[in-house]
């Protein structure tokens, strides 16, 4: 999917970004974890819904 989320970052740019990010991205995932606190920022997420007939 190349449309952009919530930051209006496309997955193409994210993708070509992610090696140079990807242990900072783990970083802070991991010490979320650690602490029992995970960032607003990581919760939010973007949906839509789709109805059949």
């Amino acid at each position: 999917n190349s449309s952009p989320g919530w930051d209006g970052i496309s997955m193409k740019v994210f993708k070509r970004c992610l090696p140079a990010v990807m242990d900072l991205m783990l970083f802070v995932i991991n010490l979320s974890f650690q602490q029992g606190v995970f960032p607003t920022e990581l919760k939010l997420a973007k949906y839509s819904q789709f109805f059949k007939k």
